[in-house]
């Protein structure tokens, strides 16, 4: 095969396939199991589980995007059980962000512990879902998490450009404070996710157009930083 011609090989691969839809694909079915929300439609399915090939994006959100949906995020408990059995390597499986605000109990590190349950993290996505989420489905702890994962109502492609671009570099930026052992600061995390956000959308025609009409709170404050309206 010729470098560089990987993608006609795929199509070569894919001939004569029986494909499901993506919102019927397994990975998918058990990541919305996990956060225990419905799988939304396979639009906005496809669009949410793309993102990691937006290219306009930093290649280390890209890459925490596809561990992200795909649930392989080296959380403290996936690389306890990885190394369990290796005498060499010990791995504290307690939270992160438990451990740096000095918890007497410091809770296992889990996927939905890292981003949702822990105390030290829900202050943060509770601002910052005042600030960027729906005010009609803001009531409750499932209406926060269809917010963050299944998408808006209506036009699919601010969909997209809030759920997928936007709520991922939000999260991105959480990681990264587990990362450095950092308990998540909003007003940090929301500099990181806004520096982002403007470059994706500035090196973008397709989703400049879409932050110049977009009613989400974000386009609004998009196109007043950069001086549109």
């Amino acid at each position: 095969m010729l470098k560089g011609n990987s993608k006609s090989f795929r199509k070569f691969l894919d001939l004569g396939k029986n494909t499901k839809s993506i919102n019927e694909q397994r990975v998918v079915k058990t990541f919305f199991d996990l956060v225990e929300v419905p799988v939304p439609e396979s639009e906005h399915c496809g669009a949410l589980h793309s993102v990691w090939n937006l290219h306009v994006l930093p290649n280390n959100v890209r890459v925490f995007a596809f561990q992200f949906y795909n649930n392989s995020l080296a959380t403290n408990t996936r690389l306890a059980a990885r190394y369990r059995m290796d005498p060499a390597v010990i791995i504290n499986e307690c939270c992160s962000f438990c451990i740096a605000g000095g918890r007497v109990n410091p809770a296992r590190e889990t996927f939905m512990h890292i981003f949702f349950d822990c105390p030290l993290v829900k202050d943060c996505i509770n601002k910052y879902l005042r600030r960027y989420g729906n005010p009609g489905e803001m009531n409750d702890a499932a209406g926060e998490k269809r917010f963050i994962f299944a998408g808006t109502e209506g036009n699919w492609r601010e969909s997209f450009f809030v759920d997928a671009v936007q709520n991922i570099i939000f999260l991105f930026g959480i990681w990264q404070c587990k990362i450095n052992r950092k308990v998540p600061n909003f007003t940090t995390v929301e500099n990181n996710m806004l520096t982002i956000f403007d470059s994706s959308v500035n090196m973008s025609v397709y989703l400049s157009e879409i932050a110049g009409s977009g009613t989400s709170s974000i386009c609004r404050l998009w196109r007043h930083r950069s001086g549109r309206g």
